[in-house]
């Protein structure tokens, strides 16, 4: 079962973001990010590695996070689950 982040705080959190909004720590990372299914798929055709997959449970659904299973299952180093915090009303 992959790790499940609860807190934006998280560093596997602040470092995506980072990654997100900076091209130059992508560089000196060596890393990128790629979101949906339908690019991750892509990516995966094309032989590219993904290293870590963060999934939001609340917005892949079940289906979706089965196809990521199907894709990314045997050969991901790191999955992730981030649950984002429920608002309080």
């Amino acid at each position: 079962m992959p790790d499940l982040i609860t807190s934006p705080q998280n560093p596997r959190i602040k470092n995506l973001l980072k990654l997100q909004q900076k091209s130059s720590e992508r560089r000196a990372q060596g890393l990128t990010i790629i979101e949906g299914l339908r690019e991750l798929t892509i990516a995966h055709g094309a032989g590219v590695a993904v290293p870590a997959l963060f999934v939001c449970p609340e917005l892949a659904g079940a289906g979706r996070q089965q196809e990521l299973r199907t894709l990314f299952g045997a050969g991901l180093r790191s999955g992730l689950r981030y649950r984002r915090p429920c608002s309080r009303r």
